[in-house]
């Protein structure tokens, strides 16, 4: 699951990469790859005792826990100690981390954000952005993004007195599949239908191609990869590069990996064929025949569709069912609403108080007219009618404060780490510069032997004790370095300095002594300082 970040830059937009060169930045990151957190977006706005939670948690490298407010947690050791966080702080650590990178390319804050996201986890993503210092402008769902995004720039798009273009969406993400019709004017954009699929993904077909495997090297090389956690996501990555390859390459592909379990090294073959037919039964799982809804599901349809041979049911699974006293409804009962109130899903974040316009009829006896001319006159009233919201699944205020406190602490810890590591690498790159240079360039202007013994001894102690110090003790390491390292820097610099500096002097004493020689000769003083003039103005024409 990578993330990308784009900048708009020279009047168009760049995929910017981050401090490792990379322009994808994976949720599994790389300075903690034991600790890694992903495949959390399922996980937002839900209980931990929900149904797909618990069917989700069996397919996760890491640890699920339940909160005090029955939400998702996630265990994990963060500076040598257990902690638990909730599905909001991490995700709030992948915005703020992607926010770091679009701050340094752009080399100034970024503090407004628009998110998509499903309907069901708007709560819980907004509290998110809360919590990594952004504030959310706009909270729109997957499919209203693509259609947005298909549209802004889209030209020949019908006016608005005609009829509209209308166009279908299939959005197949990582961990849901959406799909939308739109219809499309100028200038307007209306969402017709939505649909979607949250257990089908990118994510769905990986898994499957990991339990392939799981069962071909039990079989093969008895090994249960289900029991090692790390395994378990070696093959995971393993699977999902191999997914991207079976995508333009229909001949048989090797998934190789060196040192799987107790450093043996396995092979597998995979094809396209097997693979689809292994998607596709992932597409049919949870199909059956639905006979009390108004359309059926044919259970073979996707596979006679797309393959050659039907699915292969066990027999054990085969089951006969049989419908009684079954109603058919031969009309339509109009039901009616009373009150005339909508209910708009969009720009819904928190509700405070809206108006309703309330109809009553009223009596008035009107002059000059017999009381059978009595006729019943409608009278509008405005009034303010309160809302208030008896269930949210957003955090409390004193939570999403501490909440924030928390992601505060971890930026500052982050900040200190990575200050630490690059005191490290600065010992380390200026230990193998010295190095060559006194193999080189540095080897006539000092006697090496000191110099040499302190930068093996530093070497040797970055790879052991000093693997893991402060930021303090590496700047004591850098600065022994440069007190050897830099006059023997300014040495050499002088040494290419010199000899110029040679040419120049003995140009100028040259020079003086052909004046002493014309002064002596009887030639005018005035006449020698405009010969001197002349030439330094062609120099400094040639110079130029």
């Amino acid at each position: 699951m990578n993330c990308c970040i784009a900048v708009v830059k020279r009047g168009g937009i760049e995929t910017v990469s981050n401090e490792f060169t990379d322009r994808c930045t994976p949720t599994i990151g790389n300075a903690a790859k034991r600790q890694v957190v992903s495949h959390f977006k399922r996980l937002h706005g839900r209980l931990f005792q929900d149904h797909s939670v618990q069917a989700e948690k069996a397919s996760l490298p890491y640890d699920l826990v339940p909160l005090n407010d029955g939400k998702v947690g996630v265990k994990v050791m963060y500076l040598d100690q257990e902690h638990h966080f909730s599905i909001e702080q991490v995700t709030a650590m992948l915005l703020t981390k992607l926010k770091d990178i679009a701050e340094a390319n752009l080399q100034k804050k970024v503090v407004k954000c628009v998110i998509a996201v499903r309907f069901c986890t708007r709560a819980s993503v907004l509290d998110a952005a809360k919590i990594a210092g952004l504030n959310c402008l706009k909270l729109m769902n997957d499919s209203t993004a693509v259609a947005l995004n298909y549209g802004i720039y889209k030209e020949g798009l019908p006016g608005c007195d005609e009829n509209p273009k209308i166009v279908a969406f299939v959005d197949m993400g990582h961990s849901a599949l959406q799909v939308s019709v739109c219809a499309f004017n100028k200038g307007k954009l209306k969402v017709l239908s939505t649909a979607f699929d949250p257990y089908l993904g990118g994510k769905d077909f990986d898994q499957r191609l990991v339990e392939y495997f799981c069962a071909e090297f039990k079989s093969k090389y008895k090994m249960d990869v289900k029991s090692k956690a790390r395994a378990m996501l070696r093959l995971t990555q393993e699977c999902e590069k191999l997914k991207k390859l079976m995508s333009s390459n229909s001949t048989d592909i090797l998934l190789n990996i060196e040192c799987f379990i107790s450093d043996k090294d396995v092979c597998e073959k995979m094809n396209r064929y097997v693979s689809v037919r292994l998607l596709f039964r992932a597409m049919n799982s949870g199909k059956s025949l639905q006979v009390m809804q108004p359309r059926t599901l044919i259970y073979l349809k996707i596979e006679n569709r797309y393959s050659k041979n039907p699915l292969e049911i066990p027999e054990g699974m085969q089951v006969n069912y049989l419908c009684k006293n079954l109603l058919f409804v031969s009309h339509l009962v109009k039901y009616l609403n009373m009150y005339c109130i909508s209910v708009s899903l969009s720009d819904c974040h928190t509700i405070i108080l809206t108006d309703i316009v309330c109809s009553s009829q009223m009596n008035e006896e009107v002059n000059n007219h017999p009381p059978d001319a009595k006729k019943a006159k409608m009278k509008v009233k405005h009034v303010v009618l309160p809302i208030e919201e008896t269930f949210t699944q957003q955090l409390p205020k004193d939570r999403l404060s501490n909440y924030m406190e928390q992601e505060s602490k971890m930026i500052q810890q982050d900040c200190q780490e990575k200050e630490r590591n690059n005191a490290k690498n600065a010992v380390e790159e200026n230990v193998y510069y010295y190095k060559l240079k006194l193999e080189g360039l540095y080897q006539t202007f000092i006697n090496a032997q000191a110099f040499s013994e302190l930068l093996n001894g530093t070497e040797n102690w970055l790879y052991e004790e000093g693997a893991d110090q402060d930021k303090q003790t590496y700047i004591n390491k850098l600065e022994e370095i440069h007190k050897l390292g830099k006059p023997l820097q300014n040495r050499y610099q002088e040494s290419i300095r010199r000899p110029k500096m040679f040419e120049e002097l003995s140009a100028k004493i040259q020079s003086y002594m052909t004046i002493m020689e014309e002064y002596k000769n009887g030639v005018r003083i005035t006449e020698i300082l405009d010969k001197l003039k002349l030439n330094k103005n062609e120099k400094c024409s040639i110079g130029s």
